[in-house]
C-alpha cells in the first residue's frame, strides 16, 4: 500500500457536537504504523485520542452539560479513526 493511500485513510470527516453539526476533517497519521500488530493498534488509538482531545476541546465551566457533548465528540472521533484505519488495514491485505 502506498503512503498516499494510507495518509488518505488517516483523514476522515467527523461531525462534532461541540463545535457544530457540520463535518470537519480530523487527520491522524498512520503511514508509520503496522496496524496488524498490537503495538501499532495501541499507537493508533493513542493518536486518535489525542486528535479527539485537540478537536473536541474541553467542557465549559459555565455549562456543565457541555461535558457530555465533549465526551460524545471524543468517542465519535476515536471510533471513526479506528474504523477507517481498520478498513485501510484490510484493504492492504
Amino acid at each position: 500500500m502506498t503512503k498516499t493511500m494510507m495518509m488518505a485513510a488517516g483523514a476522515m470527516l467527523v461531525a462534532s457536537p461541540v463545535l457544530a453539526a457540520e463535518p470537519v476533517e480530523v487527520r491522524v497519521a498512520i503511514h508509520d504504523l503496522d496496524l496488524t500488530s498490537v503495538d501499532g493498534r495501541k499507537a493508533l488509538e493513542q493518536r486518535a485520542r489525542q486528535a479527539a482531545s485537540d478537536h473536541c476541546g474541553t467542557r465549559s465551566a459555565s455549562d456543565l452539560k457541555s461535558g457530555d457533548a465533549v465526551k460524545a465528540c471524543r468517542e465519535e472521533v476515536v471510533a471513526k479513526v479506528m474504523r477507517a484505519a481498520r478498513g485501510t488495514a484490510l484493504a492492504s491485505r
